[in-house]
């Protein structure tokens, strides 16, 4: 009786273990966003004290899925 209980556990374990895993798992894993800085860091010039600087940063989706900047603070 002991020899076939622990292929039967093993059997068992093996069928729950892959009835927890998502079938679609890649499906999710390919479609996302992915952010792309065309230019990750910029210096500026010396500039006088109380004088406004600009700059833009161009940001591409490199990604399947759509990408949503909702916070932007600076570094």
């Amino acid at each position: 009786m002991k020899q076939n209980t622990i292929p039967v556990l093993f059997m068992l374990t093996v069928m729950f273990l892959a009835s927890t895993c998502p079938l679609h798992a890649n499906e999710s894993a390919d479609k996302m966003p992915l952010a792309f800085a065309v230019e990750p860091e910029f210096e500026f010039q010396p500039v006088v004290a109380g004088k406004e600087v600009l700059h833009d940063f161009i940001i591409r989706n490199k990604g399947t899925d759509v990408l949503k900047i909702e916070k932007v603070k600076p570094g």
